[in-house]
């Protein structure tokens, strides 16, 4: 029988009520979880790693570099068909992406959660592990990536996003929609992953990377007064196309001398940045001095992405060429924009 290795790390799906205050908290481990699933149903034998307890707005980047640490060292004893993570769905989308970017293996990697707890009626938490064992074990999963699976849906990890604060389907992949489906008992896929994959050598993930969202009348005093130790790299959550503000011009000039690399992105969920305007602030501007596209990334997966790649490099040149996907030695167009 294939062997499947459940990496627990709290969130919702391990949480019920407290008696004293009646609010959730994290309270079941790895192994309670898969002890309520009938044993009929389990095609596979299943490892339990507790990893950690907690809520998912206590997650960090250093406990799924920990992760993913761990896994390598499973696929080397050639034990393992699989891998399910366990975790809050809060920050699914970000941990799931990191996890891409990090492991390049073929296995299946399945993330999963729930939406409601163990005290709640509708539970959704066993059904969901449930089915994640059922991805990971399917040898159609292999080398599609980090998946994220939820409400009988399989995501791609680089797509995902989280879209409703209660709702059990609230993952959804935009403009792209669901990798495949779990119908019952079989798991069937209707399109495959990206052809390109990103996955890095980081030796770690503790740069501090900050998300700028350009809100209206955001002067960016209290940006400019951040001092430069502070922080290892920007996200700008652009407009639309990924336009920002006039004060950013000169900002990310300095940022980019400081070494800083600044991405920018669109609060947009479809769509890519795009070099259209030529107002003071906008993205072409913004561009032109200095500033790499996040193509195809929220601000979220962008951050992660810069996390992973500052742990490999802090090369401006070759940071570009990682978002960009091109030869980074050409020259900067020229807009004559004032």
């Amino acid at each position: 029988m294939k062997r499947i290795a459940l990496l627990a790390t709290g969130g919702t799906i391990s949480m019920k009520r407290d008696s004293i205050t009646g609010l959730a908290v994290p309270t079941l481990s790895g192994i309670e979880l898969l002890e309520q699933i009938p044993e009929p149903l389990l095609d596979c034998d299943v490892d339990v790693v507790e990893m950690d307890r907690v809520g998912g707005g206590q997650l960090t980047t250093t406990l799924f570099f920990k992760i993913a640490e761990t896994i390598r060292d499973l696929v080397r004893t050639n034990d393992y068909q699989g891998f399910v993570i366990t975790q809050g769905t809060d920050a699914m989308e970000e941990s799931g992406y990191l996890l891409d970017l990090l492991l390049d293996i073929p296995h299946p990697v399945v993330i999963t959660g729930s939406m409601r707890n163990a005290s709640e009626l509708g539970y959704d938490g066993i059904a969901n592990l449930h089915q994640a064992l059922m991805v990971a074990n399917c040898p159609d999963s292999w080398d599609r990536g980090v998946t994220i699976v939820l409400s009988n849906e399989i995501h791609s990890a680089v797509d995902a996003v989280k879209t409703d604060t209660s709702h059990l389907q609230t993952f959804e992949s935009p403009g792209k929609g669901p990798m495949g489906r779990i119908m019952k008992n079989v798991v069937s896929y209707f399109h495959e992953p990206r052809q390109k994959k990103d996955h890095y050598k980081a030796k770690h993930v503790e740069s501090r990377v900050v998300i700028i969202k350009a809100g209206i009348g955001e002067d960016g005093q209290i940006f400019k007064q951040i001092p430069p130790d502070l922080v290892d790299g920007y996200v700008i959550e652009g407009t639309g196309v990924g336009n920002g503000q006039y004060w950013m011009e000169e900002w990310i000039e300095e940022q980019v001398q400081l070494g800083k690399p600044v991405i920018i992105t669109s609060r947009c969920p479809n769509g890519f940045v795009d070099m259209v305007y030529g107002y003071p602030g906008s993205s072409s501007r913004l561009i032109q001095k200095g500033a790499i596209q996040g193509i195809g990334l929220n601000s979220m997966k962008a951050r992660m992405k810069l996390i992973a790649i500052l742990g490999q490099t802090k090369d401006m040149t070759q940071i570009k060429k990682f978002f960009e996907g091109c030869d980074i030695s050409y020259e900067k167009p020229e807009f004559n924009i004032k």
